[in-house]
């Protein structure tokens, strides 16, 4: 149930770069839509929490903080199971309940807590923003004010707006992306860290050649700073960036230095 490493860093203003944040994610709600294209079957999701029937998401949690030291868990979810299977619905008060049970589980170890919209910016393959209106702004937008409101007084969650979107255009996505941030703040979720996904799947390696990073350069919260707006970056250091190959590449590193000099030269965090 344990998938991937995840490590938060802070790259900005510093010869040498600080880990801020290093974790894992603990999967499970995202099974069901674990594809690229944000198809859902809900006989997949498997909530990794013992009063579900499946693994102790709450133990290996508990676990990495106190034995390991790590400090952030990622709470991958599908935005379909939050509300049901309904686009544009309300959070199904059953389902969000189950994953609000891991989210707190999360919280009572002290760590911070991504919540995590697995779906590849895309519902049943229609692009947010991008496919004829098949799946409008707005209805993430009342996604991700609803999750916010729900977690406004909590200061380690940490929204993480999509899981690695892809082949799409950028500068319509940056929109996107922009008014879930603005719905996350009118909330009242004011001062948490919020991920500001890029396309390519979120590479490291794209964040600048895409325009990934200039596009989302350019997102605000409600006073117009950028305050812990904070792009989301994935990089797998095997050799052909899957995350399952046993051989390692010294690729990753040269897309993390590429990186971290856009963002020392622009004043932002990763």
């Amino acid at each position: 149930m344990l998938k991937k490493i995840y490590i938060a860093a802070a790259l900005v203003h510093v010869a040498v770069a600080k880990v801020m944040l290093a974790g894992i994610n603990i999967a499970g709600f995202d099974f069901g839509c674990g594809n690229v294209v944000g198809n859902y079957t809900a006989s997949g999701v498997t909530p990794p929490l013992l009063s579900q029937g499946s693994v102790d998401g709450a133990g290996q949690m508990n676990h990495f903080v106190t034995d390991d030291g790590l400090n952030v868990f990622r709470l991958p979810v599908c935005w379909q199971y939050l509300v049901d299977g309904t686009l544009g619905g309300d959070l199904d008060v059953a389902n969000f309940g189950i994953y609000d049970d891991l989210v707190e589980a999360c919280l009572a170890t002290g760590a911070y807590c991504v919540v995590d919209v697995h779906n590849y910016a895309r519902w049943e393959d229609a692009i947010i923003g991008q496919s004829d209106g098949a799946v409008t702004n707005d209805q993430f937008a009342s996604l991700w004010s609803q999750i916010a409101s729900k977690y406004a007084d909590q200061t380690k969650v940490i929204f993480g707006i999509m899981n690695e979107p892809h082949d799409l255009d950028i500068t319509t996505w940056a929109t996107t992306v922009q008014s879930a941030v603005t719905a996350i703040r009118k909330a009242g979720a004011t001062s948490q860290m919020i991920l500001l996904p890029g396309t390519s799947y979120t590479s490291v390696g794209g964040s600048v050649s895409t325009g990934s990073a200039s596009a989302l350069s350019s997102i605000i919260n409600l006073d117009g700073n950028t305050t812990n707006l904070i792009l989301d970056v994935h990089q797998y250091i095997d050799s052909d960036t899957s995350g399952t190959s046993p051989d390692c590449t010294s690729t990753g590193i040269n897309n993390l230095d590429t990186l971290a000099t856009w963002l020392r030269s622009n004043g932002r965090q990763a």
